[in-house]
């Protein structure tokens, strides 16, 4: 009888109504905010972003930017009513630098704490050759940003409406 309460309550716990107090909306990177258009976010970006078509005619937005104090390949994916509704940073660093990939991860990571709190999930192994590191924020508004570190690959997605598994 008292695990149907501790289930529900787990379950609400989950849910991206209990995200770090006051992180209501994903944070707009690079200038450009979630929901803005095509045209917009291009002519924000400005030219160093090329524009691609993929299945489904999803577009996106492909480039280099600085984020969090670091360098990353941006690619700005655009829902097939025309607004954005992820983004992808990804950077790779030679595999011989293990501890600078993980002083990025800590920059990285660092930078999203300071920018929209503590990560509602967090995971991480290292060991003398690999490095595996996960963290997830979580939004009101049912956005979430999933940090993924695996050896010297870096990866922040932000995603306005991720599909969720149950």
């Amino acid at each position: 009888m008292l695990r149907a309460p501790l289930l529900a309550l787990a379950l609400l716990a989950a849910t991206p109504a209990f995200a770090e107090p006051g992180r209501a909306h994903l944070p707009a990177v690079g200038g450009v905010a979630f929901g803005t258009t095509f045209a917009v976010a291009q002519a924000t970006l400005g030219p160093g972003f090329k524009a691609a078509t993929g299945p489904a005619g999803v577009r996106t937005l492909n480039g280099r930017g600085a984020f969090i104090g670091s360098s990353f390949d941006l690619v700005y994916v655009f829902s097939s009513s025309g607004r954005l509704s992820e983004i992808r940073a990804e950077a790779v660093m030679r595999s011989e630098e293990l501890g600078a990939c993980h002083e990025r991860w800590d920059q990285a990571l660092g930078g999203l704490i300071a920018q929209v709190g503590r990560p509602d999930r967090r995971e991480e192994s290292v060991g003398s050759r690999t490095q595996f590191a996960t963290a997830g924020f979580d939004f009101a508004d049912g956005g979430e940003i999933e940090a993924l570190l695996a050896g010297c690959y870096l990866r922040l997605t932000f995603d306005r409406a991720p599909a969720r598994l149950s």
